[in-house]
């Protein structure tokens, strides 16, 4: 088992921070609006929900797809030491992922005409991806003491694969 570089942070205090802002990001989905939700007590006409659980939907199943997709890409990086780079793979991703979610859906809420045209969310989503790119990239360098081209490799091809597989898998979850 590969141990912790000196002078490189050990990965519990990125673990507490990337989950404090993971759930930060999901206290912000609570203002997002959600088709159908109605106020608990009130009944819903349309048959709304439960705003928690919508949010955790929302959240949660592009994470877990994510990470299906994306953790296999990183546990083959980090063959040093599979199972930390796995656990730093899970926290990147939990900051990240939300982040990317709540801002296509704001930005779907903002413009719903542009939800109608595949090509401008192709490169919407697109130009979203570079910056979450470049984070885990740094990310992975800063938490598992990663070369700088290793975590480029690593966070490129994550993601790649993440971005190419996404409507394969959306379309088949789809009911």
């Amino acid at each position: 088992m590969a141990s912790h570089r000196a002078g490189r942070a050990a990965l519990s205090p990125a673990a507490v921070v990337l989950v404090a802002l993971a759930a930060s990001a999901g206290a912000v989905v609570a203002a997002l609006p959600v088709p159908g939700w109605q106020r608990p007590g009130i009944p819903a006409a349309n048959g709304g929900g439960s705003l928690l659980l919508e949010a955790l939907t929302l959240l949660a199943l592009p994470l877990a797809l994510t990470l299906i997709v994306e953790l296999p890409v990183v546990a083959v990086a980090g063959r040093d030491d599979r199972r930390r780079a796995i656990q730093a793979g899970v926290l990147v991703n939990a900051l990240t992922n939300p982040l990317l979610t709540l801002t296509i859906l704001a930005l779907g809420a903002a413009f719903p005409e542009a939800r109608d045209t595949t090509a401008l969310l192709v490169v919407a989503v697109l130009a979203l991806e570079v910056p979450v790119v470049i984070a885990e990239w740094r990310l992975y360098v800063w938490t598992l003491g990663w070369s700088s081209r290793r975590g480029l490799v690593t966070a490129v091809t994550a993601n790649l694969l993440s971005f190419a597989l996404s409507p394969v898998l959306f379309l088949w979850l789809r009911p």
